[in-house]
């Protein structure tokens, strides 16, 4: 009855973002005491309207969305739950018209306050960061209705893509979905629609242009530990306009192919400048040389207008012009990324190399592979170049990634190389576990009080050291030592951290080195004559990766990975070991494997730890849920492999100090 009430009113009449033009809530929607759709949720949406109209005013394009979501909050838990609101929305977007109230259960009406809304900056999974409008929600209680409405305006939206959610993180009762195409003379593309992870919804006409879809009993999506990318799980649709429909899958990709090498050959023109540098950087060496030597030219003779510490000021920043060609690269000096994807493929096809732009998948945002036939599931791009006949992949554009390597996002990903005649879909290489290292070592000297104190050393190579170069991209020196300090007591307490140093944090191709010194106090537990410590210092306080007792989910992990740590232990003198068995090794066929190891050395009390964990041995990176309390038991393991305690025992009276 809620939803029908809702529904009807939403279909008869004009859509307000003005909280007082809105209709009371109906008696039945404050006297309900149970969810609908999912018997355990603290709170539900009673329906979620979305309106997508396409406009073009003064020849400019862009997308309007309205959202407007009634909820009814059943215990105090959902009243926490929507304590705040974020509307979240990326570059070229803009939020407004907001507005909410909330009708208490004895009908009391309390609208939301303009000066409620704030801005602020939302950090999600990857490090990627998006803006928000965030509000907090008046008068909450259980039993009460609350409802929020806002516009969103998209710029230059019309003929690309708009994606729509259609589960939020609390179950909806009804999603409509009110779609407006864009009709213009100049405007030769039909709309369309494709859903994901939901049932095909029939669109009918209704008022003014609009049509209308209707999902009923829509659950929450619930976010898990290392998930798969959300639009590869979440229910959704696409919202696209197309010039043809019902193209055949190959033939889809290679007029695509087709036209993006069309679109793009101006770009990777070879004139007489680019191959004067080519004949001189690629005039000896193998082929792998060659390009290596290209890619670093690239990289070092051109500053990057999107990298980090490219050392442009705002005044040369304003006076850079676009470039319409590598030569125009090459004489500037500076270009996006793009240019400098652009002038690599110049050189090594100057080079004597086949070289392509290519697009593919990218794995954070949603991989549908080929049988999805739209370039919105492409949206990286990359060189393709051609090596002893086997397609190889680089992208000099992204600052921070070493020769011959792609964003974990764009590897075991489709990928659709363009060609003049006969483009070519493939997927992008994996990386290996050997290929992303944590190699973390530890020489320390422990107290009898328990203190533990030394010197830290951690290099990254691969993947890792991609995400920590993209992290502290825009920080100072000073500003990466403070979080390093920050996260060492976030581990262990009030640690102090001194002598911070970081290396090669811009050149790629050498590992990512972080050292800096520590000093821990109550490291180690005293109990009279004994002291108890774990020697997996790296890992120790870190709480389990899995904890859930099941999953919805695959587990997707971004990359393999291994970790080699080598801990070295002092004891304080008198002390000697009592206890120092390791733990059993583990060893995962295909997978990969755990071997911890330690060595005393009696005439210098010293015990040397070593840990060897390694993951996706052979490049897999994706599990099963029901394959997940096995990985569960994987991790579990690991976990308390890692907690192993060692026994010292004092065999001479000690002085304790400080």
């Amino acid at each position: 009855m809620r939803t029908f009430i809702a529904a009807l009113f939403l279909c008869l009449f004009t859509f307000s973002l003005h909280a007082g033009e809105w209709p009371p809530a109906a008696p039945s929607e404050l006297a309900a005491t149970a969810p609908t759709v999912e018997k355990d949720a603290h709170a539900e949406a009673i329906i979620w309207d979305i309106r997508v109209a396409d406009e073009v005013t003064s020849n400019y394009p862009h997308t309007i969305q309205d959202h407007y979501l009634k909820i009814k909050i059943f215990d105090q838990r959902g009243v926490e739950m929507l304590a705040k609101v974020d509307i979240p929305y990326a570059r070229g977007a803009t939020v407004s018209n907001i507005a909410a109230r909330t009708t208490k259960r004895n009908g009391e009406v309390i609208e939301m306050k303009q000066d409620a809304v704030f801005d602020r900056v939302l950090v999600k999974g990857n490090g990627i960061r998006w803006q928000a409008k965030s509000f907090a929600l008046p008068g909450l209680e259980p039993g009460a209705v609350v409802e929020y409405g806002w516009k969103e305006r998209h710029e230059e939206a019309v003929a690309n893509y708009v994606p729509l959610d259609l589960q939020r993180e609390i179950p909806v009762e009804t999603v409509m979905v009110h779609l407006k195409p864009l009709v213009h003379p100049y405007f030769p593309f039909t709309m369309r629609t494709m859903v994901f992870h939901a049932p095909d919804a029939k669109f009918e006409p209704e008022r003014n242009g609009f049509y209308v879809a209707t999902w009923s009993r829509m659950p929450a999506f619930e976010e898990e530990p290392d998930m798969p990318a959300e639009r590869n799980i979440r229910s959704w649709m696409l919202v696209y306009y197309e010039e043809k429909v019902n193209v055949p899958q190959e033939k889809y990709w290679k007029d695509q192919g087709r036209r993006l090498y069309g679109t793009t050959k101006s770009e990777m023109k070879v004139d007489g400048e680019v191959r004067a540098v080519a004949d001189e950087l690629a005039a000896s060496g193998t082929g792998e040389q060659k390009l290596q030597r290209l890619y670093q030219y690239c990289r070092t003779h051109v500053r990057n207008l999107n990298g980090p510490r490219n050392g442009l000021t705002p005044e040369q920043r304003t006076k850079f012009k676009e470039n319409k060609s590598p030569q125009d690269t090459l004489r500037q000096g500076v270009g996006t990324s793009r240019d400098i994807d652009m002038l690599f493929a110049a050189l090594a096809t100057a080079a004597g190399f086949d070289a392509r732009l290519a697009r593919t998948n990218d794995r954070s945002y949603g991989t549908m592979g080929a049988y999805a036939t739209t370039m919105y599931f492409l949206p990286a791009q990359s060189i393709a170049v051609n090596v002893d006949g086997k397609w190889r992949f680089f992208d000099p554009g992204v600052s921070t990634l070493p020769f011959g390597m792609l964003r974990w996002q764009e590897e075991s990903a489709f990928a659709l190389i363009s060609d003049p005649k006969d483009p070519q879909t493939t997927v992008t290489p994996p990386s290996f576990a050997k290929d992303s290292l944590r190699k973390r070592t530890a020489k320390l000297a422990l107290s009898a009080d328990g203190t533990l104190e030394g010197d830290i050393r951690i290099e990254l190579t691969g993947h890792p050291a991609v995400a920590e170069r993209n992290r502290y991209e825009d920080e100072t020196d000073e500003q990466i030592g403070e979080e390093t300090r920050k996260e060492v007591q976030g581990q262990f307490g009030e640690a102090e951290v001194s002598n911070f140093h970081m290396e090669n944090l811009a050149d790629t191709e050498k590992p990512l080195i972080t050292s800096f010194h520590v000093k821990v106090a109550a490291y180690a537990q005293r109990t009279g004559k004994r002291l108890f410590f774990e020697p997996s210092l790296f890992e120790k306080n870190r709480p389990a990766r899995f904890t859930a007792t099941a999953r919805r989910y695959p587990v997707q992990f971004a990359y393999p990975w291994s970790e080699n740590d080598t801990v070295s232990i002092q004891l304080p003198a008198g002390f000697d070991l009592d206890h120092a068995d390791m733990p059993t090794p583990l060893e995962l066929a295909h997978v990969g494997h755990y071997r911890a190891k330690a060595m005393w050395t009696k005439s210098t009390r010293t015990l040397d730890y070593t840990r060897d964990f390694t993951f996706g041995e052979e490049g897999g990176v994706m599990v099963k849920q029901e394959n997940y309390n096995a990985l569960k038991s994987i991790f579990d393991a690991v976990h308390e492999k890692d907690g192993h305690m060692i026994t010292a025992k004092e065999t001479v009276t000690a002085a304790i100090t400080h």
